[in-house]
């Protein structure tokens, strides 16, 4: 969303703009697939670099400097033929966004999103360096996370005024690449999860966070439900049903 605002505004033009211009060390580097990394394939996880969501997620939140740790692994596939869900990803984008706008992704957000539409329990916190740690360290209430959900479902209007452009609202939760890395299904757009609720398959998306943290929108059914739970298990099949069922008793 952040990203999208800051688009908005003419920071950014080419989703197709190769992320080694605000990384001097790729530009250094002989890892040609490196090189080809762009933002688009940071918002679709399809970078290629190796994820950071398995075993290897506590070697990178404790070392010394996430960036450099993201961009000293390995390139695995070729930019732009493969899913794979990455908050190292993220990260990256987030470090994008702070140089070009010249301010941390929080104060940015707060400016621009966050106190536009009354979100007033947003933290997030910061890597080594002090960089947003975007993809994993946004904390906020129930509440505030459907205001969020909200501001999507009414195409990025609130109290009349457009804060987020309804051409990105409509591109970031459209399906940009088919995930087959997931159970049941859910593809993916820009920094959202794609799936289609209820028996009549209705178009719909969502956030999740680790351990059933979750926003869904489904605009036809002219619904936004959020969830902070603590799910070990941490698979979506129940939460997934739990909006199938309301999906349905919406009677579309």
């Amino acid at each position: 969303a952040i990203f999208g605002i800051a688009k908005d505004q003419g920071y950014f033009t080419d989703l197709d703009e190769p992320i080694s211009n605000y990384f001097p060390q790729i530009q250094n580097s002989n890892n040609e697939y490196q090189k080809q990394i762009t933002i688009r394939q940071l918002l679709m996880h399809t970078s290629g670099i190796k994820t950071t969501d398995d075993y290897s997620w506590e070697t990178w939140r404790n070392s010394s400097n996430w960036i450099d740790y993201l961009l000293n692994s390995d390139v695995l596939t070729q930019p732009g033929t493969n899913f794979s869900y990455s908050t190292g990803n993220t990260h990256l984008l987030s470090y994008i966004i702070e140089q070009k706008t010249g301010r941390s992704l929080y104060d940015f957000g707060k400016e621009y999103l966050f106190d536009s539409i009354g979100m007033k329990t947003i933290q997030c916190s910061t890597d080594p360096q002090g960089n947003a740690d975007g993809g994993n360290g946004f904390s906020l209430t129930a509440k505030d996370m459907a205001r969020f959900g909200l501001l999507y479902l009414n195409g990025g209007v609130w109290d009349e005024r457009q804060v987020i452009s309804q051409e990105w609202i409509t591109e970031s939760t459209s399906t940009q690449v088919f995930s087959s890395s997931t159970p049941d299904v859910a593809n993916y757009g820009y920094q959202w999860w794609i799936r289609d609720f209820g028996t009549q398959g209705v178009h719909g998306y969502f956030a999740q966070g680790f351990g059933g943290q979750f926003i869904f929108v489904v605009p036809d059914a002219n619904l936004v439900v959020t969830y902070t739970s603590n799910y070990a298990d941490n698979r979506m099949y129940p939460y997934w049903q739990y909006i199938d069922n309301l999906v349905d008793a919406c009677n579309i």
